[in-house]
């Protein structure tokens, strides 16, 4: 029994102490997280999805002001993820914003939700996010639109 309760003990004793440290270590217990300055984003809005929305953060990186970077976080706080992208055409300032597209995509290990959406730093640029349906984590990319050309079939001119 004095086992058991010693094993109990130093469980608890071992969550106090990581709980204590990963607080000091957010806190930036040698101040230095103190000293960063602030930016405020150039775009600030939250994606309609089906769990919970996302929020979306875009800003313009201090080393390149010709590129924009999103930054998705779930309202969870369990993930995040970021990408960049250069600037182009800016679209409007909204604070909810619809996907354009949303699906499920049903793998072995778990339903994944993605949604697919137009940034607003530069419309060109289409970025993708999946959410695994439990929230526990998510990523993002962003790329060009590609433009799709729908062939129709032509008949066969005939022979002269």
């Amino acid at each position: 029994m004095r086992h058991k309760e010693f094993g109990k003990n130093m469980q608890t004793y071992l969550k106090i102490t990581l709980a204590a440290l990963t607080t000091l270590l957010l806190a930036g217990c040698d101040g230095d997280t103190q000293k960063l300055s602030t930016q405020d984003p150039d775009f600030a809005y939250e994606l309609d999805t089906w769990i919970e929305n996302s929020e979306i953060y875009e800003f313009t990186p201090k080393a390149s002001p010709d590129q924009a970077c999103i930054m998705l976080m779930l309202d969870g706080g369990n993930a995040m993820a970021m990408d960049c992208f250069p600037k182009g055409n800016i679209g409007k300032k909204q604070s909810l914003l619809d996907p354009d597209y949303m699906y499920e995509l049903d793998t072995w290990v778990e339903n994944s939700e993605l949604y697919e959406f137009t940034p607003r730093s530069n419309t060109a640029y289409s970025c993708i996010m999946y959410m695994l349906d439990s929230g526990n984590d998510m990523d993002l990319k962003c790329r060009l639109k590609t433009a799709h050309v729908i062939e129709t079939p032509t008949e066969p001119e005939p022979a002269e």
